[in-house]
Parts: C-alpha cells; sequence; structure tokens
C-alpha cells in the first residue's frame, strides 16, 4: 500500500492535469466566442467594392473591429502555461504567421482613435460559461 506522500504526489498529480484541462476548456470556448463575434463579411474579399464602400464600412468607436483582411480574426488562439497554470487569449503572432502588432491599440484606443475592443466583451459574455467549467466537481480520487 502506498504511503501518505505518494498518495498526496498522485492526487496533487491529478488535481493539476484536471486545473490544466478546465484551462483549455475556458481557453477553447473563449477563443471561440471571440471569433464567432467578429462581422462575417470581409470587404476586400467582395468584388467591386469600391474605396469609398470600405470607408463606409469602418467600425464605429466601441464596436467589434470590422473585417478587413482577417489577419487579426485568424490570429486569434490561446495557450495554456502549464507552470503557472494561466490562460492566455488574443491575438496570436505564431497562428497569423505575422506580427499581429495592432490588436492592442484596437482593444485599448490610442489618443487618437477610440477603443473597438473585441477581448473584454467576449469575456463579459463568457463569464458565466467559464464558471460553470470551473464550477464542476473535480472527481480525481
Amino acid at each position: 500500500m502506498p504511503g501518505k506522500d505518494a498518495r498526496y504526489k498522485e492526487y496533487k498529480g491529478k488535481f493539476a492535469r484536471e486545473v490544466l484541462r478546465r484551462l483549455s476548456a475556458a481557453g477553447i470556448y473563449l477563443e471561440g466566442d471571440i471569433v464567432r463575434h467578429f462581422p462575417s463579411t470581409d470587404v476586400r474579399a467582395a468584388k467591386g467594392v469600391t474605396k469609398r464602400q470600405r470607408r463606409l464600412d469602418r467600425s464605429q468607436p466601441g464596436e467589434i473591429p470590422h473585417v478587413d483582411l482577417g489577419r487579426l480574426r485568424r490570429s486569434i488562439g490561446n495557450e495554456v502555461i502549464k507552470r503557472k497554470f494561466v490562460t492566455r487569449v488574443g491575438a496570436s503572432t505564431a497562428k497569423a504567421g505575422e506580427a499581429i502588432d495592432y490588436s492592442i491599440f484596437l482593444e485599448l484606443g490610442t489618443r487618437r482613435m477610440a477603443a473597438r475592443p473585441y477581448l473584454r466583451p467576449a469575456l463579459d459574455r463568457s463569464r458565466r460559461a467559464i464558471a460553470q467549467i470551473f464550477g464542476k466537481p473535480m472527481h480525481i480520487v
């Protein structure tokens, strides 16, 4: 029969794996919510769209950014950082294959441009679902 230390390590490992699994599930849910709420039309991809029509289709302050080339929408991803028990969700340069350096400016705004948040509203919409993911009892014994 294993000793107390061995059982403690076993339960600690099971607990850590379950927390990481739930963090991953929460990240996947939040990533999906962000991508789903981007406008579905790609303005530049539509044939016959004039410059004036593109200018009129810009997102307004406070709105989710409109899709122009789709780089930001394609770059949305999540990763679980195991050592810190953290899930990061947002624009990822690794997923898009190019630097998406403007995502922070869209989310928070600048002194010349009002914010067009897409991460914070998604987190607000997803709070209840994420709470349910973590609120379920853990069966690790």
